[in-house]
């Protein structure tokens, strides 16, 4: 057997209730009596669905705070990444253009003036 959300058994319950007032006369104590449950259980109804929609809200609320987390260090990664690069690709382009410097360098000393000029340019800082 399907279980019932409390919001169907409050509606069956009211929808009860309505029909049970249409066999009484509205003068009579009865009719008062039932007229009486079915605001009660109508006040039930509202409160449920507010409730329903606030637990949804705060829902949505926390899953729109962990994308942001995630985005944000998604972002900080990146950045790492960035200031890595920044540093490491600048070191390995001095690098590569010293050796290609040094091939014409037989014995070990900058003579060159291509070399020198290159050495004078290098600043490996940000």
């Amino acid at each position: 057997m399907e279980e019932k959300s409390i919001r169907e058994l409050l509606m069956d319950e009211i929808a009860d209730d309505l029909e049970a007032l249409s066999h009484f006369s509205p003068d009579t104590e009865e009719y008062q009596r039932v007229a009486d449950n079915v605001g009660k259980l109508h006040k039930l109804l509202m409160d449920e669905e507010a409730h329903s929609l606030e637990s949804e809200s705060q829902l949505y609320d926390d899953r729109r705070k962990d994308d942001a987390q995630k985005k944000d260090h998604v972002l900080q990664w990146f950045k790492i990444g960035v200031e890595v690069c920044g540093v490491v690709l600048p070191l390995v382009a001095y690098s590569v253009w010293y050796n290609k410097g040094l091939k014409f360098e037989e014995t070990g000393t900058i003579t060159s003036s291509m070399v020198r000029g290159l050495m004078n340019r290098f600043r490996p800082a940000k």
